[in-house]
């Protein structure tokens, strides 16, 4: 048994049994014993529900793979929140989501906040599926923290991937994006590194003006991921839009007078969930 597998085993066993756990053990297949009142045979069909879809996401959660596994325990208070929060879910796309962080936060204690768990809790399925499509326009700093640039300069080219959806201000309301942009000025930020996925850019300035032309200050507004919505994004898996990033990319230089260049030896091509358009 892996390292990963042996400290979820220990960690989840005592919320669900060994005999859930089939890495362990077949279930035994045990039904409670019939009940008269109509309230406990309720309350006992939603509690076999909710053990079923528990079963099922720490089920996913061991089939992803954590290289590193860090010795410090999971605190109690942070399973008992989870599992309290996730008893409920059934859908397989949500489900998903669920068991990436509950893995996240077995191979690293604190990479995933109660707080974080509270907004996948408050979030409806269609919401779920939105913010992982919006990821797939979200550029990174070199620190791993996801951001986009402002909406007049992304909207259309959103627009032209997702079919006239845009959910920046919806997802700024329920807490994933920053109401605030921040301002980006290329004189003082030369040789700032974002990411696109597996593509890296540099600023490197503003470009020359033509000598016909005022200067204008090359700028240009970002807003950041937050926290909530940042932890979401790691156990999110986005399809890449490489044409998008590249007319992002342009965009900046001929609108704002911006200029990132590509830096080489960047991995080599995207993921197979490239679409390059």
């Amino acid at each position: 048994m892996t390292a990963f597998l042996s400290k979820l085993t220990a960690s989840v066993e005592t919320y669900l049994g060994r005999e859930s756990l089939p890495w362990l053990a077949e279930s035994s297949g045990e039904e409670a014993d019939a009940i008269g009142s109509r309230a406990l045979s309720r309350l006992h069909r939603r509690e076999v529900e909710r053990q079923r879809n528990l079963e099922r996401i720490v089920e996913l959660a061991s089939e992803e793979l954590q290289e590193e596994v860090s010795d410090d325990a999971v605190a109690a208070d942070w399973l008992a929140v989870y599992f309290d929060l996730a008893q409920d879910v059934g859908h397989e796309t949500v489900q998903v989501l669920w068991a990436r962080l509950l893995a996240l936060q077995i191979a690293l204690p604190d990479a995933v906040y109660k707080r974080t768990l509270v907004h996948l809790h408050r979030m409806e399925q269609w919401e779920v599926e939105a913010f992982a499509e919006y990821c797939s326009f979200a550029f990174a700093f070199e620190s791993g923290w996801r951001f986009v640039f402002d909406e007049t300069l992304t909207r259309q080219e959103i627009w032209g991937y997702v079919r006239g959806n845009d959910y920046t201000q919806h997802f700024i309301n329920i807490g994933l994006l920053t109401p605030e942009l921040t301002l980006l000025a290329a004189a003082s930020s030369k040789g700032l590194r974002i990411r696109y996925y597996e593509k890296e850019y540099e600023l490197a300035g503003p470009p020359a003006a033509a000598s016909d032309q005022p200067a204008e200050p090359a700028q240009v507004g970002y807003r950041r991921f937050t926290v909530a919505g940042q932890q979401l994004t790691k156990a999110i898996r986005a399809k890449t839009y490489y044409g998008y990033a590249r007319n992002v990319i342009k965009a900046l230089e001929s609108e704002r007078r911006i200029e990132f260049r590509p830096v080489e030896d960047d991995g080599g091509a995207g993921p197979s969930t490239t679409t390059a358009a």
